[in-house]
């Protein structure tokens, strides 16, 4: 599995990411956590988000989940202050810290009715006892998470409600740096350090939607809350989708990529998302090999964002050329991809008899790949990406050297994981095959969608 950055998030970790941070450390910094929600009025911005997404009626009563409630202080203001407003909400605070919990029961204590349960946003796949809550919410929680997880937990908030998902974090700018280090100037070391860091490890506002996309929500707002932080609402896709959503799986932002002076690629943007084949087309030399190495992580942009969902699985990755080990069978390159890209052992047999009664390879996979055809070998080639991928495949001219049986197959075969919510960008520079079976599948077809 080829890994790469989707954003320019900071990756390092925070002193409240350790397993058991230092107690005195940590108390430090919940009691700075405290003073950072009360001056930014993190309790307001929830509220102004219930009210513009929900307008909740005197005497109502609403459900909420609070997902790594840390203090508890913001659930918990938010609840007196609608009680004041003559409406109510019934809270249900979680963490994966037994220590959080223990912390958020304090401010709680004027609300018997409101609930603990320890959960894991990103581990945790059993829906809570009480779901599903009109509200899902989360503060100063997902920068503490990889990008992958980030759309996993808000995935997993989007199934717990039945209302509105609402993400409040920091933006990650100058400002908010500045303001990290001005706010803890009278701080120790370690709490210097975490609040710097954890701006750096937010979010941009484009990155959050572009997140909030990938976990299928909808219906998406976002907007900057007391300048630091930003109050992102959206509402779980509808049910009756056959998978979250058309959401974005591969991402181009402004891409701009150099050879030394001869540039190649100058503000490159588009998305494909679930469904949809898109098709990188032109002449030698205008960049579509180039494009699909950024995607894929074998380059790095000089500018620019280049990201794909690697959420269910790893990239599908077809080189121009080769692909394969030429001194092993295929069926020792296929066992060799899937173990490095890290395949469960109880899904590596399904899916190299997929990836072989596609490609129609039976006869011939006990042969060595430097003894195969041009056409044999690619084919093998384009298998071993199928045996390993997540939704998202990337394909330099996956038709070349292949003949007409064979590019059906492929196309079909491309069909089938558009018809599944995957995506794929296929480089071609003769295309026929692929538009006309897409359009016999009725799968959307995305022509040039690189220039």
């Amino acid at each position: 599995m080829l890994t790469y950055p989707r954003t320019k998030r900071a990756s390092s970790h925070e002193l409240l990411d350790s397993p058991s941070p230092n107690p005195e450390a940590a108390a430090v910094e919940f009691r700075f956590l405290r003073r950072l929600n009360r001056a930014t009025a993190s309790s307001d911005g929830l509220l102004d988000a219930i009210h513009r997404r929900l307008r909740p009626m005197p005497g109502q009563e609403v459900t909420l989940v609070d997902f790594g409630t840390g203090t508890g202080e913001i659930a918990v203001d938010a609840a007196h202050k609608a009680l004041r407003q003559g409406w109510s909400i019934a809270a249900t605070l979680t963490d994966h810290s037994d220590d959080a919990l223990q912390r958020a029961r304090t401010p709680a204590r004027a609300f018997p009715g409101v609930r603990f349960e320890r959960f894991d946003l990103v581990r945790d796949s059993t829906p809570l006892k009480q779901a599903p809550f009109l509200i899902s919410h989360t503060s100063l929680v997902l920068h503490h998470f990889s990008d992958e997880d980030v759309v996993r937990a808000l995935s997993c908030m989007s199934t717990q409600t039945s209302g509105i998902v609402v993400w409040n974090d920091l933006v990650r700018d100058r400002i908010g740096t500045i303001g990290a280090q001005l706010a803890t100037l009278a701080g120790n070391s370690a709490l210097r350090h975490d609040a710097v860091l954890s701006v750096r490890r937010s979010f941009t506002l484009a990155e959050a939607r572009a997140f909030a996309e990938a976990a299928g929500l909808v219906d998406i707002e976002i907007r900057r809350w007391r300048g630091a932080r930003f109050i992102l609402t959206a509402r779980p896709a509808p049910k009756c989708q056959p998978f979250p959503a058309p959401r974005p799986l591969i991402r181009a932002r402004e891409l701009h990529f150099a050879f030394g002076d001869v540039s190649v690629l100058h503000n490159r943007s588009f998305v494909l998302r679930s469904g949809e084949i898109g098709l990188a087309a032109g002449p030698n030399g205008s960049g579509k090999t180039t494009t699909l190495r950024l995607l894929a992580g074998v380059l790095r942009p000089n500018s620019g964002d280049a990201w794909c969902d690697t959420c269910e699985g790893p990239i599908g990755y077809l080189p121009q050329r080769g692909g394969l080990i030429a001194s092993l069978s295929i069926t020792a390159n296929l066992d060799a991809q899937q173990r490095i890209a890290g395949i469960a052992p109880a899904d590596r047999e399904p899916r190299v008899r997929d990836a072989i009664e596609r490609f129609g390879l039976a006869p011939i996979m006990s042969r060595c790949v430097r003894d195969l055809s041009v056409g044999q070998a690619r084919c093998a080639a384009i298998a071993s990406v199928w045996a390993t991928a997540g939704r998202v495949l990337l394909l330099d001219e996956p038709d070349a050297g292949l003949d007409a049986d064979s590019r059906e197959r492929l196309g079909l075969a491309l069909a089938d994981h558009a018809k599944v919510g995957g995506s794929a960008l296929v480089t071609s520079h003769e295309w026929s095959w692929l538009e006309r079976v897409c359009d016999l599948s009725s799968v959307s077809f995305v022509r040039s969608v690189c220039e």
